[in-house]
């Protein structure tokens, strides 16, 4: 008897090494993305351990990746039987759903993960997702947000802090020495801004999305520099199972100091694609004119080329990577501070803390060379600018949100009446209806 209970737990013992090997090879090709090979492993585990809830849950993933996503949602429903609060598992059989066109199940299984206890950035993804369901089932759907706010920017004219320059003249035909006269000043800014975004559905996969956007800035000390913006973005969009693209039709007008600046036309065509759970890829042309009332000879053609990759992380949040290419040229030759090319690289960070909150960090440089030569110092123009900026964001309650944050600029140039620092401070409250 004892000789048979020794071989009965070594046989065991056996038996579950065997089966721990079998799960770790399978997760290792599934990671690889041999979703087949994981899929044949993982289906013979699940039935050792139909109540392994990593067995299920790769498998589930393994059918979903190979395009089962009937066989996928009915594993995940089996570890929702067993687990009901499951979080993770109730995303991804909506993930399932949308596959299948199921969109009231989908819709059923994004709103009941919504009321679980998830990360903040988690919630915000999800909720994107209610909306667009809710947008697809209705015709027609708006949404109004209210945004007040106040700013504090440490160098309000972006005066550089270079006590003399040394610039050409052309009556002496050699540079000489002029003093700095401007002098750094701060200012405060008082913002209001009222986005509103009409959704109307066309078709199961076409949706026409306008969005208005009005926005005052009220400075302090500085009325001549109070901004009344009125933003208009129409963009047909086509949304596939994995991927969308829109032609979005832009048009801009500012007022700066209670008279008319600029009205700025855009195109702005945009592809979006999703390459797995995780990344997100997006690029977009945008085409137009900047057209200044005042200053016609600022006027100028906007070209510029922008790709951006969003990773999702459980453990670091999400991030999105971001290169912008472009150039703007003059539409009259008077003046030499107009044409120029430029590039961009940013990377930004969205983190949970403490919860309900979340903490949203963001680093760029933007490289910028003119191409006309300097009247003042008879050479090109190459600008540097380094921008570090953090923001922390809480809700209040499920309409009013607080937002906090800060940026540091500097720019640096060959030109050094054009360098400056400055740093802003912001705070605002957003209300949703």
């Amino acid at each position: 008897m004892k000789k048979i209970l020794i071989i009965s737990s070594l046989l065991f013992t056996f038996v579950n090494a065997n089966t721990n090997q079998s799960y770790d090879s399978a997760l290792k090709s599934f990671k690889e993305g041999n979703y087949q090979k994981a899929y044949e492993i993982l289906d013979s585990l699940a039935y050792e351990k139909s109540n392994n809830t990593l067995v299920n849950f790769y498998l589930g993933r393994s059918a979903y990746e190979l395009g089962n996503y009937e066989y996928a949602s009915s594993v995940y429903e089996r570890i929702l039987f067993n687990e009901p609060n499951n979080a993770e598992v109730k995303i991804e059989l909506a993930q399932t759903y949308l596959k299948m066109k199921l969109y009231e199940q989908a819709l059923n299984e994004f709103k009941s993960v919504s009321n679980e206890d998830i990360p903040l950035n988690l919630k915000e993804v999800v909720n994107e997702k209610i909306k667009s369901l809710e947008s697809t089932n209705k015709n027609s759907t708006l949404n109004t947000s209210l945004l007040f706010g106040i700013m504090y920017d440490s160098n309000v004219n972006s005066s550089s802090d270079s006590k003399t320059f040394d610039i050409y003249s052309p009556i002496l035909d050699t540079n000489i020495t002029v003093d700095n006269n401007s002098k750094e000043q701060s200012a405060t800014i008082f913002q209001v801004a009222a986005p509103i975004l009409h959704r109307y559905r066309v078709s199961d996969d076409f949706i026409l999305n306008t969005t208005i956007v009005p926005l005052f800035m009220k400075y302090n000390n500085f009325k001549e520099k109070d901004l009344h913006v009125l933003s208009l973005n129409v963009s047909p969009t086509v949304y596939k199972s994995d991927y969308s693209y829109s032609l979005g039709v832009l048009y801009d007008l500012v007022y700066s100091g209670h008279e008319k600046y600029q009205s700025n036309y855009y195109l702005n065509p945009s592809y979006k694609k999703i390459l797995s759970e995780d990344l997100l890829y997006t690029t977009s042309l945008k085409l137009g004119k900047v057209n200044y009332t005042g200053e016609k000879e600022r006027s100028s053609n906007h070209y510029s080329f922008l790709n951006s990759l969003r990773y999702s992380s459980e453990q670091f949040g999400i991030f999105n990577f971001s290169l912008l290419l472009g150039k703007e040229l003059r539409l009259y030759t008077e003046r030499t501070d107009v044409s120029r090319e430029f590039y961009s690289l940013s990377l930004q960070n969205s983190y949970n803390i403490f919860d309900d909150s979340i903490l949203r960090t963001s680093i760029s440089y933007k490289k910028t060379d003119y191409l006309d030569d300097d009247i003042n110092y008879q050479s090109k123009r190459e600008n540097k600018s380094y921008n570090y900026s953090v923001a922390f964001h809480k809700p209040i309650s499920e309409s009013l949100s607080l937002k906090v944050g800060g940026k540091i600029i500097d720019l640096n140039s060959n030109h050094d009446s054009y360098e400056y620092d400055k740093y802003i401070l912001n705070t605002n409250l957003s209300y949703s209806f």
